[in-house]
């Protein structure tokens, strides 16, 4: 794009017209081949097409569950079907040890403090998992407690 020198301009004094004595404001030449609008007329606003933004492929569309949605059968829990599948649970936990029990029967030496045993390997750990469980139980049971007295205390 090319520029079109300004005229020159000689300077004057704040307030008093240039020295032509015309008050008027400066003409801007404007580009060659554009239209100018009579003199007090502002020249229209050009519309610019509006901003669209670019088109994007459409989201995939989710694949369908894989599952049936769940389906109640009217059939409520009950306290005694829950009792019924803990000792289930229990008879099988209780059959997986005896296997391992007697799975592991050398005999293995355990002392404690001044005592002594020889018992089976199977059976050593028997009672290691019930004394831990044991201690366990006793400190949870010891925080229930403490709950228990601060709540009723309030």
């Amino acid at each position: 794009m090319t520029s079109q020198p300004e005229p020159p301009t000689t300077p004057h004094a704040p307030g008093t017209p240039p020295a032509g004595g015309s008050a008027a404001p400066p003409v801007r030449q404007s580009p060659p081949g554009a239209v100018t609008p009579p003199p007090g007329l502002t020249p229209p606003k050009t519309l610019s097409p509006p901003e669209t933004a670019p088109p994007t492929a459409a989201p995939p569309e989710s694949p369908p569950p894989k599952t049936a949605p769940h389906r109640r059968t009217g059939i409520k829990s009950t306290r005694t079907g829950r009792v019924w599948l803990a000792l289930a649970s229990g008879a099988l936990v209780l059959i997986v040890l005896l296997i391992f029990i007697l799975q592991n029967t050398q005999k293995v030496v355990i002392s404690f403090l001044a005592w002594d045993f020889e018992w089976p390997l199977g059976v050593a750990l028997l009672f290691a998992v019930i004394a831990g469980t044991l201690l366990m139980a006793l400190a949870g049971g010891a925080r229930i407690w403490q709950l228990r007295r601060a709540a009723n205390s309030k």
